[in-house]
Parts: structure tokens; C-alpha cells; sequence
């Protein structure tokens, strides 16, 4: 007897296998197979993961794809399995042809046109399917397939056409317990209830990964036992060919110039360095940013790397305001050609980090772009390298809260009940999965404490966890771009993002695995509020240096702010962990600022602490003597990535390569690879004479760092950002807060980043139909919103206005305003109206502006634009204005936030009432309890070491920033109450560590003396992807 599994689904079959590749090939290994044929629906998703863990377990690989299509209009679909690498080539065009016709795909058409059809298996039990097949595909290229439930007349087919049969047993999970989650993920499909699904659309109970002996049972005749010899033959015909098929081996773009690539990069480096150095000739260079270069490019070359460097070169011309970052800002050759703007010579930056000798995987180029010209840059790559580029794609897998709202909804709960609960899961949770994951979320958080979860809840819990983590669709990743020398579509298959954009079916790990090359171009915020902060100062009379000239990074100023911590605003810098770090540590050079923005990570209090101490003069030992030169700069302490690949040289004895494997298998924490690479470690470490306790010490300080550390080239770019920001903070306050606001991103609400503009100084001034655009404009010690502010207002309306005032001039009046912008409607002008934003016109009262506007609406009609009404009208009635605290509410109303005011301003007399201490003076209270009272401004939820909640949040009064840590026993009483939208009142201790100040809190409670609840939008912070890696 002899079986191979030969359609085997994991859960990369999206919504329809239930068990992820490492499963199944531990399974494998515990059942007897060798082999078995991973065979996903219309993809090779999950084929990088499954190589990877074919090779740790021992499993011979094997791929395939099961393509489903249409035949006679009819539904069908056949297993298609590569034996070549022109086969693999011709099975990823064949999966994106499927996808870009959907499911009228004609398979058959498809297969018999392929040029390389005779590299292909096909396998197939659909007779319509297989007659028009044999039409052009011999006996050798296609099969009848035979499932455990034998159909006679298949047999019959096979004799007629003259093809032999094939043993199969299609797989969709490990287990047959499994079965359940894959009902679930079929109704999460086919959006419909458990109790209404097709029977169709659900695999046999028996879809199981049996073993070898329990599927020959069903094929004990001779035509059995040949079918059954025939899937091993055909299994070990199409073996996987790794490398022999390109796959794993290095693919680069070739760069399409005058000269050839090598000579090219050659003189375009020297050019630059002699631009970046200030000298004529590559003579007048530094001796060791020569021998620096040298060594450089002899690697590049000889690697064959040159080609890459141009190309993205070519990518960043026209583009002058960009962050190069990541391990390339380790590069001379990179300074050297404008894609980084770090000098890796003079920062002591660690260039084998970003290219090594031993490195067989590529290395990535990351470039940050202002995030509304990233789009043009895409269009570039697209226009310029067409069929040959695709973006990487990013798995979204089931969250905690996805997962258990899609299980309820198929078992037919009301979306009402279902939102009661997941609603108050929280989002920290979301990178949890598996067995407790939100069954001990909602029995043990107190955002959910009260629900009551009666049958059948219990097993809607149960399937949630279950489906947990497993991928459900791909959404395009931020910035990656794959360019391939032919065609990308011999290497992997590709689909159509819904933005228009071809992505790859593999995120950025698998496509790294897969050796072809990655250029991240991403979107960053900052570089936009940078841009326009110094075009707003030079709009404004002022002369700031060009962006590419703003080196500012010894600025004495600037070097002040951050070490006061005075970062609010400033990328990268600017959380409340990052400023308590800066003004604990009272250094904001360069240097300090670079460790300082790579040791912030999750649960690193005590490490920071120790770093803190050791900084202000405090005694300390390395581990080991050979670590002191390695980490003397963060004084004995690890604080970059390549920090690891040092002290595994160091230490163990591994090459550069292998150093640099370790840091890759160590920040992927779940990696196949980590018993291996811990092994080996301690195995080089004993050989050079380390006990064990210091291997474990050693491995345990490494390991608890490597998943949230970044390496130093990546920190010291940002670093360059940081100061360029607080440059224009301290210069230019009025125009870089402007920009802040207008981009978004930053990690605070725009209530917090208006609270700290009257910190500074300047007056916030409400819209304007005769000053305002559409974004926030910033002059002199003056901030003046945009009419994006105004909530309500359509940006086409916004546009109109602003175009009819740049044609005609300054509104005159009312009148003229409503006559001249034909596009405002009547909600639009009542919020301009609200927002402050007619008072420079003829009756700037409130009262009677909102009776003119009621009149108008009367006259047009429920709903009409006032375009053809005659908005002259009769002097409105004399009514008095609103008083001031209406007008806030007003103000509320009309932009989510109090603009001219803090909010509190609201409650003045019975703050006092409450016997709250101001923020400017929580210093003078330290060791004594106080209570305090503001807005929640931003939050950052984490987890402590025995994995319980707690909350850092910040408040605001009127007076300036409240930090508040709240532990995780007042958590778990209070954190509802924290998130309320309302003034929330802090009960703690103050507490002051090395000159900082914050608060402890014991008690908190919303203050319910509000007269008027905002929205809570205006709440949160839109907080962008690096600072929340940052907090």
C-alpha cells in the first residue's frame, strides 16, 4: 500500500481550511507521512510558511493549487501541480488569471493555452472538465481523481479516454474536530447563518489529514491499489524544487541605463560623497570613508546588488523630502545616492546589519515619503516597470473581536446583542489568538465586566478562539513593492487589490523567504507637516533652510527641548513615554536621542530605570568582559538590533550572517527556527568558556528584547526627523502645529495639540470664509482653523468657497457669501455659522445669523441649496448674542472641540468646588496625594510581565499635561469610567522619578457636573504606525 496526500487545504484556503502549515505537517510527521501536496484554493498564500516548516520537520515539500473555474458554464475545479520551474511559472500565471476573472474563469481554456502545460499535472473528477482537457493534454499531464467515496463511472471515464486514476482524499483540517470551525468559516464566506448553508459548499466530515491506512481502505480494489500507487508517483514527480525553481534565490530588478549598472553606481556614489563631504575629488575624502566606500561596493558587486541601489535611486529623484531608513541607512553607497541622509561613517552605524558576506536573503531599502505623494511615487514603479512590479500583501487574520462578532453573526445572534459584546473587548488583545484568547479577555477585563453570556454564547466563544489568528483576506502592505527581471508573475501569483494595485499573494516575510527583493516606499506623516510647516514660513516672509539642507541635529535649541521632553508634535519623540524618558534623562543630543528612541518598548520600565540609573552616574559591570567594548556606548545595556548580532560573534562565535539570523528568528518569537538558534548559541557560547547561568542570562536579555528593538541606522534616521520638527516647533510654533493638525497622525487628539499652542503662546483663532482654507494655517504667534475642521462642510463646498473668494475677492456680507458659493447648502452654513466662521461679515451675532439662515431655509425648500434663492431678507429681529458658554457649546457643535477655550472652561466655577490641583503645580505635591481633573488626551493600554492590564494616559487642564499610570487593580475597577467622554477626575499619589513627575492613581471617576457631553471622537488621537511602536 502506498498514499500520498495530494489536496491538502490549510488555512491558507481562506474561510475554508481550518489548520495552519506548521500544524499539519506536525500531524503529518505523527501519522506516517513524508510527503503530502499542500494544495490551497487559488493560491500559493501559504507556501513560504510551508516550506519553512517542511524543513523543520523533516516533511519532503510538495505544492500544487486547487483552481476552481467554469466548464459548459458549469462549476469545477482540478488540482494543478508544478514538476518544473517552468511548471511553477505556468501555475502562478494560472492563479492570476483565475483571480482577475473570478469565478467564470475557464479553466480548461487557460490549461490548454499554456505554453508549458506539459510541466503541469492536472487532477480533476469533473467528466466535462476532463474530456475538453484530453483534447490537448496527454496521459502523462492529466488524471482522473478518485475520491473515497468511488464513483464507477469516473472508472469507466478514465478507460474511455485513456487516462489513469489517482487516490485522493481531500483535505480541509488536522483534526476531525476541526470540522466545526470550518462550517463557521464557510458561513463567514458565504455571509449566511450555520442553519442556512448550502451542503455544498462544506467538505466532507472526513476531510480530515487521516492516516496513509484509513484512506487505502476505500481503495482495496485493483483499480484502487494502481490509484493509490499513482499518488505517491505523481507526489514524488512534483516534489518541490526550492532553488532549482527559483524560488529562495536572490531575484533582482535590472536597472535599464546608458552604462553598465556597476560603472554607474561607481560614479554616482563618488559624486555624491564628494557633494555630501564639500570636496572636488574623491582624494579630499575622509581616509576611512574611502576604505568605508570600498569595502562597500565590493560587496555590493560582487553580490550583484548594484542594480538594486540604482533603481531605487531613480525612485526617490524628484522627491526631495524623503526618510530613508531601516538597516540601508548603514550604507555609505545609500548616503552617498540621497536615498538615507544619515552619515554612517560619522554614527558608527553597523553596515553588515543591512549586507553581509554570508547573507542569501536581500536586503530591504525602506524610504519614507510625505504621505500624500507616496500615490505618485507608486504610480512611478508602475508606470515605468509595469507586469514586472506588484506590491506585497499583508495576511489580515481574524482578530478577537472580528472572530467572535463573524462566529456569532453565523449562529444567527441580532448584530444589537453582538455589539453589547464586542464592543467592550478591548483592541489590546487583538494580537492574541488561540485557546483563552477571548474567552479570558471577556471573563477577565473590566470593560467587560456585567455581560452576561447565556447559551448560545459559550460555543460562539469557543469557535472564536478556535478561528483566532488563521487569515481571512489580504489587504495591500503600507509601502512594499517587489520589481522582478521578467514578468513577476513567474515567481508568484498575484490578484488585484480593490484600490487597482496587483499585490502578491505573500506578505513581507514569505516574499523575503521567496528571495525576491523588497523596496518599502511608505507614507510618513511628519515629512508632509515638515513640507509644508517651512513652504508656510517662507509663504510668511521667512528664509528656513531647504529640506535637504536642515541639518540641525547640534542645534543648541533643539538639543534644549529635548531634553526637557518639550516634544509635543515632534515625530518619534513626542509620546508621553518618550518625553518622560527625555526629561528623566535630561540629554536630547544626537546620540542620546538615538538609544532613547530604540530602548522604548513595551514592558521595559525596570530596563529603563536600569539605563536611567547607569546614565546619572550609577555603577555597573558588562556581563562579560567581551561585552563592554560591544555595548559601552549604552552603557553595558542592549539597545539595538544589532546588538544581538554582535553578541552572538562575540560570544558564540557566528559569522555576520548567522548573527544576523539570529536577530531575524528572534524577533519573529513563534519562529520554527528558535529551539535551533538558542542551541547553537549556547553550544558556541560554552566552547569560549561561558558557564550557563551567563548563557542564560545572556539568551533571556536577548530574547526579551529582539521583538520590539529597531537597529540604530533605523533610530538615527528618525533621529534626523525628530530634530528637523522640533526645529520648526521652536522657529516656526504657529506653522508647525498647523501642519501637525492638518496631516494628522500624531499621536495626540487635536484638543491636546491646541492646549499645547496656548502653552506656547499663540492664539487659536476659528475659521474664517475670508482667511481660511481648507487646511489649519499657522502665522506669527496665531492658529487659525481650517475649514476641514468644520464638521459637516463637504470639502467640494470648501473648495468652492475658497475659489469664489480667490475670483472675486473678500466677502462682503452675508448676501454675498451666500450668493457668490452656489455649492453651500443650509446644514453648511449653519456650521459655519456655529463655527465662528461668518463673524468677519456683516452681523457676526450668533442669534440672529441662525434666524437669516432658518429664514433662507424656509424659502429654498427642505433640503435645497440656496442657489436660486434671493438670500436678501429682512433685518432679523433684535435678539442678543449667545453668552459665552453657549457659544463654546456652539463651537462644539460646529467642530467637535472647543476651539477659542479649553474645554473645562466650561465647568470654571465648580472646578474649585472640587479642590483639584492645576497641572502646572502637581510638582509641588510629590509624596502627597492630590486629585486631578481633565480631558483624556491619549492612552496607551499594556500589559505588565504577569500579562495583567494597566493604562499610561494623559490628561489636560488648563494649566498643561497630567501623566497618570494607572496600575492594574484601579484598572480593572475604573477603566470604563476613564473612557468616558467627559472631564475625568484622578485621585493618586504624585510621584517623581529622576526630576519627572506623575501620577498614581487610586480612584477615578467621570465628574458628571458636565452641562453638555462632546461627541467622543474628538477624543482620540489618530495615532500612526511608528508611534505606537514607539510608546
Amino acid at each position: 500500500m502506498s498514499f500520498v496526500h495530494l489536496s491538502v487545504r490549510s488555512c491558507f484556503s481562506l474561510l475554508e481550511g481550518t489548520t495552519p502549515p506548521e500544524q499539519l505537517c506536525r500531524l503529518a510527521l505523527a501519522r506516517g507521512h513524508s510527503t503530502f501536496v499542500l494544495a490551497d484554493r487559488n493560491g500559493l498564500y501559504g507556501l513560504p510558511v510551508h516550506v519553512l516548516a517542511c524543513e523543520h520537520f523533516g516533511i519532503q515539500p510538495a505544492i500544487g493549487s486547487l483552481l476552481d473555474g467554469a466548464t459548459n458554464g458549469q462549476p469545477v475545479e482540478a488540482l494543478v501541480l508544478p514538476t518544473s520551474r517552468a511548471g511553477y511559472a505556468a501555475l502562478c500565471r494560472a492563479i492570476t488569471a483565475r483571480h482577475a476573472f473570478g469565478p467564470a474563469f475557464d479553466l480548461a481554456r487557460h490549461l490548454l493555452a499554456e505554453p508549458s502545460q506539459a510541466e503541469l499535472r492536472v487532477v480533476t473528477p469533473h467528466p466535462a472538465l476532463l474530456r475538453r482537457l484530453r483534447e490537448g493534454l496527454s496521459r502523462r499531464e492529466l488524471y482522473v481523481e478518485l475520491r473515497r467515496r468511488r464513483d464507477p463511472g469516473l472508472e469507466e471515464l478514465a478507460r474511455e479516454l485513456g487516462l489513469e486514476t489517482v487516490a485522493t482524499a481531500p483535505v480541509v483540517c488536522g483534526e476531525a474536530a476541526d470540522h466545526e470551525a470550518h462550517k463557521v468559516l464557510r458561513a463567514i464566506a458565504s455571509k449566511r447563518t450555520l442553519g442556512r448553508l448550502d451542503p455544498g459548499a462544506l467538505a466532507s466530515s472526513e476531510a480530515w489529514l487521516q492516516p496513509a491506512a484509513a484512506v487505502a481502505a476505500h481503495f482495496w480494489d485493483e483499480v484502487g491499489a494502481r490509484a493509490l500507487r499513482n499518488s505517491a508517483a505523481l507526489a514524488e514527480a512534483c516534489r518541490f524544487g526550492g532553488a532549482e525553481w527559483g524560488y529562495g534565490v536572490l531575484t533582482f530588478p535590472r536597472w535599464e541605463g546608458a552604462r553598465p549598472a556597476v560603472e554607474e553606481l561607481r560614479e554616482s556614489t563618488l559624486a555624491g560623497l564628494r557633494r555630501r563631504y564639500g570636496v572636488a575629488s574623491g582624494a579630499g575624502l575622509p581616509l576611512r570613508v574611502r576604505q568605508r566606500l570600498e569595502r562597500e561596493l565590493d560587496l555590493v558587486v560582487r553580490k550583484g546588488f548594484a542594480d538594486y541601489f540604482l533603481i531605487v535611486r531613480d525612485l526617490v529623484e524628484g522627491f526631495p523630502r524623503t526618510c530613508g531608513r531601516g538597516s540601508a541607512a548603514a550604507s555609505l553607497i545609500a548616503y552617498a545616492l540621497s536615498i538615507t541622509h544619515v552619515d554612517p561613517v560619522r554614527h558608527d552605524l553597523f553596515f553588515e546589519r543591512f549586507l553581509n558576506e554570508g547573507r542569501v536573503h536581500p536586503p530591504d531599502i525602506d524610504v519614507d515619503f510625505p504621505w500624500d505623494e507616496r500615490d505618485e511615487v507608486l504610480a512611478r514603479v508602475f508606470q515605468r516597470w509595469g507586469p514586472r512590479a506588484a506590491m506585497v500583501a499583508n495576511h489580515v487574520c481574524f482578530r478577537p473581536r472580528a472572530a467572535l462578532r463573524e462566529v456569532a453573526r453565523s449562529h444567527g445572534l441580532p448584530d444589537a446583542e453582538i455589539s453589547a459584546v464586542t464592543s467592550r473587548l478591548p483592541y489590546f488583545h487583538a494580537g492574541a489568538s488561540g485557546r483563552g484568547s477571548v474567552g479570558g479577555t471577556l471573563g477577565s477585563s473590566p470593560l467587560t465586566r456585567g455581560i452576561r453570556l447565556d447559551p448560545p454564547w459559550d460555543r460562539v466563544v469557543a469557535l472564536a478562539e478556535t478561528i483566532t489568528g488563521l487569515p481571512r483576506h489580504l489587504s495591500v502592505h503600507p509601502g512594499g513593492v517587489v520589481i522582478t527581471p521578467g514578468p513577476i508573475t513567474d515567481h508568484c501569483p498575484t490578484q488585484t487589490a480593490p484600490k487597482g494595485v496587483p499585490i502578491l499573494q505573500w506578505e513581507k516575510d514569505g516574499t523575503e523567504e521567496a528571495g525576491l527583493v523588497k523596496i518599502d516606499l511608505l507614507g510618513n506623516r511628519s515629512l508632509a507637516v515638515i513640507r509644508d510647516a517651512l513652504a508656510a514660513a517662507r509663504e510668511h516672509g521667512h528664509d528656513p533652510p531647504r529640506y535637504e539642507e536642515l541639518d540641525v541635529s547640534e542645534d543648541p535649541r533643539c538639543e534644549e527641548m529635548l531634553a526637557r521632553g518639550e516634544t509635543m508634535g515632534c515625530f518619534y519623540v513626542e509620546s508621553p513615554a518618550m518625553r518622560q524618558l527625555q526629561s528623566r534623562s535630561q540629554r536630547g543630543d544626537f546620540e542620546h536621542l538615538v538609544i532613547h528612541s530604540s530602548i522604548i518598548r513595551p514592558a521595559a520600565n525596570a530596563f529603563i530605570r536600569e539605563y536611567l540609573r547607569r546614565l546619572h552616574g550609577g555603577p555597573w559591570e558588562p556581563l562579560h568582559p567581551r561585552l563592554e567594548r560591544i555595548l559601552q556606548g549604552t552603557l553595558g545595556l542592549t539597545a539595538y538590533q544589532e546588538d544581538l548580532a554582535r553578541l552572538a560573534i562575540e560570544l558564540a562565535g557566528f559569522s555576520a550572517h548567522e548573527g544576523d539570523g539570529l536577530r531575524k528568528v528572534l524577533s519573529r518569537k513563534s519562529d520554527l527556527r528558535l529551539a535551533d538558534v538558542r542551541a547553537r548559541f549556547a553550544a558556541g557560547a560554552r566552547e569560549r568558556g561561558l558557564s550557563e547561568g551567563l548563557i542564560d542570562s545572556v539568551w533571556s536579555m536577548m530574547e526579551s528584547f529582539a521583538g520590539y528593538s529597531f537597529c540604530k541606522s533605523h533610530s538615527a534616521s528618525y533621529a534626523l526627523v525628530s530634530f528637523k520638527c522640533c526645529y520648526l516647533r521652536d522657529r516656526f510654533p504657529a506653522e508647525f502645529l498647523a501642519g501637525v493638525i492638518s496631516n494628522g497622525g500624531g499621536f495626540y487628539s487635536t484638543l491636546g495639540y491646541l492646549g499645547e499652542a496656548r502653552r506656547l503662546g499663540l492664539r487659536v483663532l476659528p475659521a474664517c470664509v475670508n482667511e481660511s482654507g481648507w487646511a489649519w494655517r499657522g502665522e506669527g504667534r496665531a492658529l487659525r482653523a481650517g475649514l476641514m475642521q468644520v464638521r459637516g462642510l463637504r470639502k467640494q463646498a470648501a473648495e468652492a468657497l475658497v475659489a469664489a473668494r480667490e475670483e472675486g475677492g473678500a466677502f462682503l456680507s452675508f448676501d454675498d457669501l451666500v450668493r457668490r458659493v452656489e455649492d453651500l447648502q443650509r446644514d453648511e452654513l449653519a456650521q459655519l455659522a456655529r463655527a465662528g466662521a461668518l463673524e468677519a461679515l456683516d452681523e457676526s451675532n450668533l442669534a440672529r445669523l441662525q434666524w437669516r439662515i432658518a429664514l433662507l431655509a424656509r424659502r429654498a425648500g427642505a433640503g435645497a441649496l440656496f442657489a436660486e434663492v434671493q438670500p436678501h431678507c429682512p433685518a432679523a429681529p433684535a435678539v442678543s448674542d449667545l453668552a459665552p458658554a453657549a457659544r463654546l457649546e456652539q463651537e462644539l457643535l460646529a467642530y467637535g472641540l472647543p476651539l477659542r477655550a479649553h474645554p473645562l472652561a466650561l465647568w470654571e466655577p465648580e472646578l474649585g468646588e472640587l479642590d483639584v490641583v492645576p497641572a502646572r503645580e502637581v510638582e509641588r505635591h510629590v509624596g502627597r496625594e492630590v486629585r486631578v481633573c481633565g480631558w483624556l488626551v491619549t492612552a496607551k493600554l499594556v500589559r505588565t510581565k504577569s500579562k495583567e492590564a494597566m493604562e499610561f494616559v494623559t490628561l489636560e487642564d488648563r494649566s498643561g499635561l497630567i501623566d497618570v499610570t494607572v496600575f492594574p487593580r484601579v484598572y480593572q475597577r475604573h477603566a470604563q469610567v476613564l473612557h468616558a467622554p467627559r472631564p475625568v477626575v484622578v485621585t493618586g499619589r504624585v510621584e517623581e522619578e529622576f526630576g519627572v513627575v506623575s501620577v498614581v492613581a487610586r480612584r477615578i471617576r467621570s465628574w458628571w457636573g458636565a452641562c453638555l457631553v462632546p461627541e467622543p471622537s474628538f477624543l482620540d488621537a489618530d495615532r500612526s504606525e511608528e508611534d505606537l511602536l514607539e510608546a
